[in-house]
């Protein structure tokens, strides 16, 4: 555990991806208003799976749509992904959010085909990879089904397959795995981290789940109240690959998983900690 306010998640990572240095994002007309984000550092590693968590409110999604590009991140402070300022939607982005998203009227591999398509790969390349995609998680012989026909679970690893189409070298995943029930989330989170053992590319995961950060993820970031800033950074220490029902027993993992709980807690003493 290490304080992050004053250095932690300032230090360079080696061969850092994506790198946010005193990030401050205000939605209001008034620049005396209250920002979202205020003096937010923090730097993912290439290859490394994240995980970002905090009070509601205090602006972890607002640092994934800064990452991708959607909101103007300029006003205040350095963010960059691969060596490049973020100024527009850059290239090489994924972004998953908790909804699936898939397109009802469109087969499965129809769905997992839409990125191919508007970038120009022909049909026979496009079909091929889809279905490859729909093998590696766990989909195969479904895709000339329609979304309404699958369980929630299914729905969702077709949306991480869509997401994966475009070989994003940044995976954005906004509590994708939220809206599942406890058992699916399970198998999920298990299918999802056999897949991503194979690539490991870089991920950025927000989530109100301490078991699924701590499940998933190399470094933990706890985000204080609004304002938002990074307050404290965890590594965690387990070995991969990880198997989820196994790890919960362990006793290291409820020590750590109550030092991260402590955090959160309104009225906690961490430095600049949650909003009380």
């Amino acid at each position: 555990m290490r304080d992050s306010s004053a250095a932690a998640a300032e230090r360079p990572r080696q061969d850092p991806l994506i790198v946010i240095e005193d990030l401050r994002i205000s939605f209001g007309k008034n620049e005396t208003e209250a920002p979202v984000l205020d003096d937010l550092s923090l730097h993912v590693g290439r290859g490394e799976f994240v995980a970002l968590v905090g009070p509601s409110g205090c602006g972890k999604s607002t640092v994934l749509n800064a990452i991708a590009g959607l909101i103007d991140a300029r006003a205040g402070g350095k963010l960059r992904v691969g060596g490049r300022p973020v100024d527009a939607i850059l290239p090489g982005i994924g972004y998953m959010f908790q909804s699936h998203g898939l397109l009802p009227w469109r087969t499965v591999v129809r769905n997992i085909e839409i990125g191919l398509e508007l970038k120009g790969m022909p049909r026979a390349l496009r079909r091929g990879k889809a279905l490859d995609l729909l093998r590696k998680v766990g989909l195969a012989g479904y895709e000339n089904r329609y979304p309404a026909e699958l369980s929630g679970g299914m729905r969702q690893r077709a949306g991480l397959a869509r997401t994966l189409a475009t070989d994003p070298e940044v995976l954005l995943m906004d509590e994708p795995f939220g809206a599942l029930d406890a058992q699916t989330k399970l198998l999920v989170q298990d299918s999802f981290l056999e897949f991503w053992e194979q690539d490991r590319r870089t991920v950025l995961l927000v989530t109100h789940d301490l078991d699924e950060a701590l499940c998933m993820a190399d470094r933990i970031l706890v985000m204080s109240g609004r304002p938002g800033r990074i307050v404290r950074e965890y590594d965690v220490p387990f070995d991969r690959p990880r198997h989820i029902v196994a790890l919960r027993a362990s006793p290291q993992y409820g020590r750590l998983w109550r030092q991260i709980w402590n955090d959160l807690r309104p009225g906690s003493d961490s430095p600049r900690g949650a909003a009380k």
